[in-house]
């Protein structure tokens, strides 16, 4: 088991980064971590410039709502979270609870960027728009 070795005072820095970078569940775990602050920093960005400059909000309001939203958001996951998987799922102590648990994982990511591809593809298609026809529009819907 990679989590129960012990070092030796003689072993070196290296050798200890070595055994943690094959370590495939930590390497993974960090670069799922890593990429979700890298999209929730993008997030922010096209939140900032969408409410802004499409809606007309101020600057403090705009970020008011993000900081609110992300923070409602993140309230809900880490509280209902831990009681869907657990209580429903049967939680991550037997295989078919852990089994369970990533699929349904699996479906909720599928689901997430599935609505971001369309997300995405509907402001691609929108600033298409505005560059062939390079004037303002009159918008009867907005993301």
């Amino acid at each position: 088991d990679m989590l129960s070795v012990e070092f030796s005072e003689q072993e070196g820095m290296l050798s200890r980064l070595w055994l943690l970078l094959g370590n495939h569940l930590w390497l993974f775990t960090a670069l799922s971590i890593s990429l979700s602050c890298f999209v929730t920093s993008g997030v922010s960005f096209l939140w900032q410039n969408t409410v802004e400059n499409v809606w007309g909000l101020g600057n403090g309001s705009t970020v008011t709502l993000f900081i609110t939203s992300t923070g409602i958001s993140g309230l809900v996951g880490v509280s209902v979270g831990p009681q869907i998987f657990d209580k429903y799922l049967g939680g991550f102590a037997l295989p078919q609870g852990k089994a369970l648990c990533m699929l349904w994982a699996k479906r909720m990511t599928f689901l997430s960027a599935l609505a971001s591809t369309v997300g995405t593809t509907l402001l691609v298609f929108k600033a298409a728009h505005l560059v062939y026809i390079n004037e303002e529009s009159v918008v009867y819907w907005q993301l």
